[in-house]
């Protein structure tokens, strides 16, 4: 009788471990097919190397996850499409009747150039015009028809002349400093450059107060510029103000189209650069790292 009970219970503990490490295998199994869909991509469907009915049913509710998230995929993919086709054509359809609209104020004003009215119609033409532009050039982003024609671009001079442009804006309502260093000469595009600056201040214009801080030196294999100014208030979400149409409405006077410095992003990687920002103490900064020549 002996004999018998631990003949069964021998027979019971190897027909456990067979399960257990049946189980066990199976599981690891599965979780390497998952990491391996997850990293390709694929629509190979997962399988179940051993017949258990919970088992199974894992298996078919992982495979339903997956074809979800899938489809989602695909129907975001289409909804980006249908979005990027509709700015494209609505911009292309507004761009003509309002460079007629600019054209046909512009001959007015220079017969009556102290009518308040049509001041304001030209001056609110000319805002709607630069938010179009800016619209036109995120879309040549997302066509990937702006090319960028890498040369020698003397940062220092070009930083410069773009603070020229903005003196009287800045030294009337900022206190400025700057530090540049001379003859900083860097790899790049002259006129994406150029954007990327006229971006960037005119985002400390709208968003900043008080202060504004300039600098350009050499770090490593880089020609960096570091603009840091004071904010009108606090920045909740820093990363997200390089998503495209993403504001935080830090200006109560003027509507952001939130693609300023998504725009900027874009154009300084297609110059082979970085951008980074930070917000502490108050104190919001971007800088841009170009390649030295």
């Amino acid at each position: 009788m002996e004999v018998v009970v631990i003949f069964l219970l021998s027979v019971g503990l190897l027909l456990f471990a067979y399960v257990y490490f049946s189980t066990k295998g199976a599981i690891a199994k599965l979780y390497e097919d998952i990491l391996e869909k997850k990293r390709t991509d694929s629509n190979i469907r997962l399988q179940n190397s051993i017949k258990n009915t919970v088992f199974n049913n894992l298996t078919t509710e992982i495979n339903g996850l997956f074809q979800e998230m899938q489809q989602i995929k695909v129907d975001s993919e289409k909804e980006k499409e249908t979005l990027d086709l509709a700015i494209h054509n609505i911009t292309h359809d507004i761009r003509t009747p309002l460079t007629v609209a600019n054209g046909f104020t512009q001959q007015l004003l220079r017969k009556d150039k102290e009518n308040l009215t049509l001041n304001k119609i030209h001056t609110n033409l000319q805002t709607v015009s630069h938010r179009l532009e800016i619209l036109l050039e995120y879309q040549r982003l997302l066509e990937k028809s702006t090319k960028p024609n890498i040369t020698t671009v003397n940062f220092s001079a070009k930083i410069k002349e773009e603070l020229l442009k903005n003196y009287e804006r800045f030294t009337s309502n900022f206190e400025v400093k700057h530090t540049i260093e001379e003859d900083i000469v860097v790899y790049g595009d002259m006129e994406f450059t150029g954007r990327v600056l006229q971006n960037i201040f005119g985002n400390v214009a709208k968003h900043g107060e008080k202060f504004i801080s300039i600098s350009l030196c050499k770090k490593e294999e880089y020609g960096v510029l570091k603009v840091t100014n004071q904010v009108q208030q606090p920045i909740e979400n820093l990363q997200k103000l390089t998503t495209r149409f993403y504001s935080e409405n830090m200006s109560e006077t003027e509507k952001s189209s939130g693609l300023g410095l998504y725009i900027s992003n874009e154009l300084v990687e297609l110059m082979g650069g970085m951008m980074k920002l930070n917000f502490q103490e108050g104190l919001f900064s971007v800088e841009v790292y170009l390649p030295l020549a």
